[in-house]
């Protein structure tokens, strides 16, 4: 087992002033455990808004761990914790960033229900069409998962994006002024 901030175990009972702690006695926030988690993905996992802060600001990067997920991921799937997610958004995580398998934020978000999650994703500018290897989208992972709420709110979406694509082609149809 890990310890400090390498262990999820530890940053799930550890509290901000612990993590200053930490770092001011030296713990590098990029250091990594044996599957390429930093502190960071550890923190996110929890839904730790101010660890999460605190390690940003000590210049924690939000690379991937060796299997394709950044941190972003991690918090995406945090449940009833979203408070995660944007200040990694601010930092310059990015609701694009796919694993190697395709998956993004927004599809580790609907395959756990965390709605919270999903509607900051959303607002962020998630893409809820996004495909990953195995040929699902949130929507579908949602659907399949029973979760009924991200369901709902990832169709919603897909809904609304529709009408708005409408009505771009409509008004490209419309003649111009004074023909």
């Amino acid at each position: 087992m890990q310890s400090g901030l390498l262990s999820r175990d530890w940053f799930a009972t550890a509290s901000p002033e612990d993590v200053k702690v930490q770092l001011l006695n030296g713990a590098d926030p990029d250091s990594t455990d044996p599957d390429g988690r930093t502190g960071l993905h550890h923190a996110a996992a929890e839904g730790l808004q101010l660890p999460v802060m605190i390690l940003l600001d000590a210049g924690a990067a939000q690379k991937p761990d060796n299997y394709g997920w950044a941190p972003l991921h991690c918090a995406a799937a945090a449940e009833g914790r979203p408070g995660a997610i944007i200040p990694l958004l601010l930092e310059g995580g990015s609701v694009g960033s796919v694993t190697g398998s395709g998956i993004t934020a927004l599809h580790f978000a609907a395959m756990h229900g965390t709605v919270s999650s999903i509607e900051i994703l959303l607002g962020a500018g998630a893409d809820p069409a996004a495909i990953d290897g195995a040929c699902r989208t949130p929507l579908t992972i949602a659907a399949e998962a029973g979760h009924d709420g991200a369901r709902e709110l990832i169709a919603r979406r897909l809904a609304e994006i529709h009408v708005l694509q409408g009505l771009a082609r409509a008004a490209r149809e419309l003649p111009e002024p004074g023909q």
